[in-house]
């Protein structure tokens, strides 16, 4: 089994980090100019727990009870994803562009978004072998992932006194993989000598050996609108689209796909999968399996999302505001997020927040976050998951920092 426990190890590899709520603070104050800094690392997961995710993640033992409290957790379709990467930004308020209102940015950043969808099958053929399924049908039908890496540069007009935004920006692909399969299963025989597999998808990866394998063009915008939600009380809600564009890679990638129902006798699944020569050209494994193998062009549409909801308003001077909104993900495995949450003015220069979400990857979670707010430095410092972080009955890991700096 140590071939089918590799393939699904790097799935969940390929999720490594996931999505944040962490808010942003409204600041109408006349500014002059403006750096910010937002860094995330974390992942999440439907089922798995945080125990064996950090042993597949950062290695270590695993044990059956580890396997048996993630397995148990498991329904027909279960999902793993997340998010790496930090932005810098720098706002001019000073200048202006086209009208007096209006002043400019520039951004670059980095970012690794991943997700994943399995089937219960796939993970208990993996992490306690085919045993369990002699007589009966491995299920995988469903099961798709998404891996995407680049780096970005933006230039951009900011509104000086909501400080609305949006940006166009460039994107140099470094790492490009997808693969889907619309049906799949194997079926083995009681006694495991004997296999029929039938398999329905395509697997395509950038093989180039380039840093850059490809560029994009997308877009930011962060639209700031003030509204009376009770009595004459003025607060602002946020409208934002992040990373929403398309994607070019400069050489055709290797694509793998797959159509074929198929019988082996006198052949364990163990020999199938454990087989290093699955995807080699010196056998004929691929045209036994119906497996055609192609360079194609091929471009796909940035993992960007889309987010609305009410924003903390920084010159309010009640100690306790209320924020709220969702979140969705277009164009890859993520369900909507929903989160709520409150922040206390535990002090003039300080901030504590927390907040529940369900959706995304997982379910539900419940994040807190700590803000220092001083005359030219603002740090916030949280955690989406604090379940996650201090036990191991969590489904996930979360750190989010964002620096704000005004001169």
């Amino acid at each position: 089994m140590k071939g089918v426990i590799a393939i699904f190890s790097s799935l969940f590899c390929l999720s490594a980090f996931g999505q944040h709520v962490l808010p942003v603070q409204m600041d109408t104050a006349r500014l002059s100019n403006e750096i910010l800094f937002y860094g995330q690392g974390e992942y999440a997961a439907s089922a798995i727990q945080r125990q064996l995710s950090s042993a597949l993640l950062f290695g270590g033992d695993i044990t059956t009870e580890m396997k048996d409290l993630s397995f148990n957790r498991h329904k027909s379709v279960n999902r793993i994803g997340g998010e790496l990467g930090g932005e810098f930004e720098y706002r001019n308020y000073k200048d202006s562009i086209f009208r007096p209102n209006l002043g400019w940015l520039v951004k670059v950043g980095t970012s690794n978004y991943a997700s994943a969808a399995y089937s219960t099958d796939l993970f208990g053929l993996a992490f306690y072998g085919n045993e369990q399924y002699l007589g009966s049908s491995v299920e995988f039908s469903g099961t798709k992932f998404q891996y995407a890496g680049w780096l970005k540069a933006g230039i951009g007009l900011v509104d000086k006194v909501t400080k609305s935004s949006v940006s166009l920006n460039a994107y140099g692909i470094t790492s490009y993989a997808q693969g889907e399969f619309a049906a799949g299963s194997v079926y083995q025989t009681l006694e495991g000598d004997s296999l029929h597999v039938e398999l329905d998808g395509t697997v395509e990866y950038a093989g180039s050996n380039a840093f850059i394998k490809g560029w994009g063009i997308g877009l930011d915008a962060d639209i700031r609108i003030p509204v009376q939600l009770m009595g004459d009380q003025v607060s602002y809600i946020q409208l934002m689209a992040k990373n929403l564009g398309i994607a070019f890679l400069n050489e055709p990638v290797t694509q793998y796909s797959l159509a074929t129902s198929i019988g082996f006798k006198g052949f364990t699944f163990d020999e199938l999968i454990g087989s290093s020569s699955l995807f080699s050209a010196s056998t004929n494994w691929k045209d036994s399996l119906g497996i055609d193998s192609s360079q194609v062009k091929t471009s796909f549409f940035l993992p960007g999302f889309i987010q609305a909801g009410k924003m903390i308003d920084e010159m309010n001077p009640v100690k306790i505001q209320a924020f709220y909104g969702f979140r969705v993900y277009p164009t890859i495995v993520y369900n909507p997020l929903l989160f709520v949450g409150a922040q206390w003015k535990a002090l003039p220069w300080l901030r504590i927040g927390a907040h529940g979400s369900y959706g995304g990857f997982t379910g539900i979670r419940v994040g807190m976050y700590g803000n220092v707010n001083l005359k030219s430095l603002n740090f916030s410092l949280g955690s989406e998951d604090l379940i996650g972080m201090f036990s191991n009955s969590g489904v996930g890991q979360s750190l989010l920092v964002r620096v704000r700096c005004v001169f």
